[in-house]
């Protein structure tokens, strides 16, 4: 997160305007202004990388900010609020505050004085705020939820694309938008790249996050956790079977077991549906004109993974799958010097790297004639 703001501070002095061709006896030019007050929502999951990502921006380009945390997780948030008190940064320019998304965001998304929303989590809540914000034209930008597919050739290294896949939908315990869980595999590798995937994680350990060795920690909070849960069952319901997992962990905690189903169609709930816990499907392809078929067949498109050696096939499928971002043999890599858009019901607008400038300033054009 220090680095989110080092990169935006590097903005300061960089954000110019433009000068136009124009008939002698006329000067016209174009200016870059803060928007104003901006507002930021942002979810339970990752609080302090959010903030940062909200914060560091609106700042860097001349704004003030009102930070909405997370109604489960504002501790994180308010915490940075004081390092920021601490670093000497003037009363007023970042304001954080906690609340319910219905009463304190709400209020920020219908004041006349907020500029700007920008918002990150769900999509159906960024629904509800793209609605609201037009009674006022507020700008707004949404990064919103994800069904991500991670695509595994079968000439990928298999080591490396079974343990990014598995990472792809544990991390975090699966709380995560960008996250993998939508498994493809080329069919020929299928059985074998399937078997080592659930085998390494009915070997992960499962516990407390304050343990150094736990890789699966419990979901967040008792609701989510009955929604995380609900699944398992109807994705059993469906049809679907359970390579591993497929069922809560006894005893304390909110702790669900990481979950593969096979045997899934693409009209099933949990294909479709953003679970937001530690649960994937994993399904076969022939060759890339269908795996690309399949992991465009989603309402969303925030992220994906590819897996393969051959660098034709990495750009001919990356081209082709409609996500914000793609990555080729690694996953999870974010760098804020690239921009982060989201496709489809995934979000509206763009985050991160030079189009940063387009989301916090707005454009005046001068025209001067003596």
């Amino acid at each position: 997160q220090a680095d989110t703001f080092r990169y935006y501070a590097g903005w300061i002095t960089k954000v110019t305007g433009q000068t136009f061709p124009s008939e002698g006896s006329s000067f016209t030019y174009s200016l870059r202004e803060p928007l104003g007050v901006i507002g930021g929502i942002i979810p339970w999951n990752g609080p302090f990388l959010a903030a940062s990502w909200k914060i560091a921006p609106a700042i860097a380009f001349g704004n003030t900010i009102v930070l909405k945390a997370g109604t489960e997780a504002p501790l994180a948030p308010l915490r940075l609020g004081e390092l920021i008190v601490e670093a000497g940064l003037p009363a007023g320019v970042v304001n954080i505050i906690s609340g319910s998304g219905s009463d304190a965001g709400q209020r920020l998304v219908d004041h006349p004085d907020v500029a700007k929303i920008s918002f990150t989590g769900s999509t159906r809540i960024g629904q509800h705020l793209l609605r609201s914000s037009a009674d006022t034209l507020k700008k707004i930008t949404l990064e919103l939820g994800g069904k991500s597919p991670t695509i595994i050739f079968a000439d990928a290294d298999m080591k490396k694309a079974v343990y990014g896949a598995v990472v792809g939908f544990v991390a975090g315990a699966g709380q995560g938008c960008v996250l993998g869980t939508r498994i493809f595999v080329q069919e020929t590798v299928y059985e074998n790249v399937k078997n080592a995937i659930a085998n390494a994680v009915s070997n992960l350990k499962i516990g407390s996050p304050f343990e150094a060795d736990t890789l699966v920690a419990p979901m967040a909070f008792k609701r989510h956790y009955d929604t995380v849960c609900s699944y398992l069952e109807i994705g059993k319901e469906q049809g679907a079977n359970a390579a591993t997992g497929g069922e809560k962990l006894g005893g304390k905690g909110y702790f669900v077991k990481p979950t593969l189903f096979e045997n899934v169609t693409e009209e099933m709930r949990i294909y479709k549906e953003e679970i937001f816990g530690p649960v994937a499907t994993i399904i076969p392809f022939k060759d890339e004109a269908e795996v690309i078929k399949m992991a465009n067949n989603s309402e969303y498109g925030l992220a994906g993974s590819i897996w393969t050696s051959d660098l034709n096939t990495a750009h001919r499928v990356s081209s082709k799958v409609k996500s914000g971002i793609l990555w080729v043999n690694p996953n999870l890599e974010m760098d804020v010097k690239a921009p982060f858009d989201g496709f489809k019901l995934s979000g509206i607008g763009t985050e991160h790297g030079y189009e940063c400038i387009d989301a916090f300033t707005k454009t005046k054009t001068v025209v001067m004639r003596f």
